[in-house]
């Protein structure tokens, strides 16, 4: 496992979201539970999440089609 800093912003998040995506390591499912994951971290829509890390993406070269539209459901502790 590499030695990675903490995330501490929805930025950052977007920004390892990115380099996953880059660096084609990791199949569409896991991609797809990553963005879940920051969704749910910083509420926002996974919607949101794919359009922010297609906008940070954009000089690179690579893009993220659309998340899997799936009904959401929250627990409430």
């Amino acid at each position: 496992m590499q030695d990675r800093s903490p995330l501490e912003t929805y930025d950052q998040a977007l920004w390892r979201l990115v380099q996953y995506v880059v660096s084609e390591r990791y199949s569409r499912p896991e991609l797809t539970l990553a963005i879940q994951l920051v969704a749910d971290i910083y509420w926002v829509s996974e919607a949101k999440v794919v359009s922010d890390m297609n906008k940070r993406s954009s000089g690179l070269g690579v893009h993220y089609s659309k998340a899997e539209k799936r009904p959401r459901q929250r627990v409430q502790a």
